[in-house]
């Protein structure tokens, strides 16, 4: 019995302790104090929070004992997923739920930080960001431990969410590369000639909203310039390992499921996505242009950019799919942008009597690249310039295929080099468009193709089986009547520093050859002393 008493002494006595503890440790007010933190905040952007759910305590004002949420919010205290968040910060966009921020600092860098008086739960609103930077909402809360203390709560905004859609991070910085290929390389320049069929490829890095998120707008658009000439039917869209089909109405499909829809918008494309059926794997898109004959000659080059349109304010606004206009930028909208510069090079040169210096008009002359393949002709003008605007950078040889009326050809060849240091002058003489035909008895005075007509346009190598070949019908004339060529930069002219001679028919000709004057002298003394022996013969007979 004395045994059984002092085990109860000691049970009541544990329990007084407990009790007494618990009630020491857990005396709390409204007016305890928290920080709130967000850290890794990245370009800069605008923090707003908002007050959700108030804590409440007892009569006496020393026990917590739950928290009170606004009218409209839902949220799982034991695990709030990423929906729940979204769908609030939704709500206090749409003003579903009435609220003001409690707290607003602009140009954030690094660790936004506030001081909670009271228990309490926020959610923070980050948008603006410089750097193009999506934030998703964040939910912070200054709450009791176990031993009574308010804690509050330090979130990094680089991290995914810990409940509900867990690969959703709470920030991210999308994207766009833009690549081109099957251009000629220059240094780091990217060069090409008329015809030449250009490669793009472009990489995506995507967002990260959750499935609450009511903007996911995720919009690529690419419009090519004046010297590129797109193909709509090779744009190709790749997704988690395999090729998508686009359909006659634009669709864009994969297993049966539609990830997009493309347009063909002037000369190039827009295409929008659906987001949740990427499920975060980024998409690669492709497509082709050809060179013609509208491309810019010199350091300006053939620009083009590809534009990704994107959401910074996934939980404001609703996602833009308008295909035949691309998005502005701003109201949520962000846009980021690659873009690649394909340069163009002319070979240019002068044409002169050999002996007055004048300039000459009218001789033709073929333009080969350096497997002697015929690329271009071109007819000088009145001031003996002639100008070929089908050249990458390369070394060419210049050949004379007709000379100008009352002259003899020169059948010597020059050579120049078009590239980034020799491709250095300014020239007022331009090049009229080349006319090309598939019928060989049209072409001019070279019959060699120079390349593939498929739908009137012309390439360099051969796009498809139903490509013809292309032979050059008309040569390209020079209209201009510039009398010099001045070095002012990088212009894209590459000129042949000697100008290139005729001899008028009955002088020695530019070849350097004994020519048909003397010939013509002697068959003249030949004939003379022919008649002169037959006069003599005839007297003495």
């Amino acid at each position: 019995m004395n045994l059984l008493k002092k085990l109860v002494a000691f049970i009541a006595t544990m329990f007084a302790v407990g009790v007494f503890g618990t009630l020491n440790v857990s005396a709390t007010s409204n007016t305890d104090t928290a920080t709130l933190k967000i850290t890794n905040i990245e370009g800069n952007p605008t923090v707003k929070l908002y007050k959700i759910g108030t804590g409440e305590y007892n009569a006496n004002n020393d026990s917590f004992i739950k928290f009170k949420y606004e009218n409209g919010v839902s949220l799982t205290e034991t695990g709030p997923t990423s929906q729940e968040i979204t769908k609030i910060a939704n709500d206090i966009n749409k003003g579903t739920i009435s609220l003001t921020p409690v707290d607003v600092k602009n140009n954030v860098s690094d660790t936004y930080t506030y001081q909670a008086t009271g228990a309490g739960v926020y959610i923070a609103i980050l948008t603006g960001a410089t750097d193009g930077r999506t934030y998703n909402p964040v939910l912070l809360a200054a709450s009791y431990n176990g031993e009574g203390i308010l804690k509050g709560g330090e979130v990094s905004s680089k991290a995914n969410y810990l409940y509900g859609q867990t690969t959703v991070a709470k920030s991210t910085l999308p994207s766009i590369k833009k690549e081109v290929s099957n251009t000629t390389k220059d240094g780091d320049k990217d060069t090409a000639s008329v015809g030449q069929e250009l490669t793009y490829k472009l990489t995506v890095q995507l967002p990260s909203y959750a499935k609450e998120a009511v903007n996911k707008t995720v919009y690529i658009s690419d419009t090519m310039s004046a010297g590129l000439m797109f193909d709509y039917s090779s744009l190709a869209v790749k997704w988690n390992g395999k090729t998508a089909t686009i359909s006659s109405d634009g669709s864009v499909m994969v297993d049966g499921m539609k990830i997009a829809t493309a347009r063909h918008v002037g000369n190039g494309f827009n295409l929008s996505f659906v987001y949740d059926a990427l499920n975060y794997i980024s998409p690669e898109v492709s497509y082709k242009a050809v060179v013609n004959e509208k491309a810019v000659v010199g350091n300006t080059g053939n620009t083009n950019n590809a534009e990704l349109f994107y959401s910074n304010h996934p939980t404001n606004g609703s996602t833009y799919e308008n295909l035949d206009k691309k998005p502005e930028q701003g109201n949520g909208i962000t846009k980021k942008e690659d873009k690649k510069i394909v340069y163009t090079y002319q070979v240019a040169f002068k044409k002169i009597d050999s002996k007055t210096k004048n300039p000459l008009a009218n001789a033709i002359f073929g333009i080969y690249d350096s497997s002697n393949k015929l690329v271009d002709t071109v007819t000088t003008n009145n001031a003996g310039y002639a100008v070929s605007t089908q050249v990458s950078a390369g070394t060419y040889t210049i050949k004379e295929l007709k000379a100008p009326k009352g002259y003899s050809l020169n059948t010597n060849t020059y050579t120049v080099t078009a590239s980034q240091t020799t491709a250095t002058i300014t020239t007022n003489v331009a090049s009229t468009k080349t006319e090309y035909t598939t019928d060989v008895n049209q072409a001019g005075n070279d019959k060699s193709p120079v390349g593939w007509l498929k739908n009137n346009i012309f390439y360099l190598k051969k796009p498809s089986d139903d490509a013809k070949p292309a032979y050059i019908k008309s040569t390209s004339t020079t209209t201009a009547t510039a009398q010099t060529m001045k070095t002012t930069g990088t212009a894209g002219t590459a000129v042949l520093t000697t100008d290139i001679p005729n001899t008028k028919l009955g002088e020695l000709p530019s070849t350097g050859g004994i020519g048909t004057l003397l010939f013509t002298m002697i068959g003249v003394v030949v004939m003379a002393a022919t008649a002169g022996i037959y006069v003599l013969k005839h007297k003495k007979s």
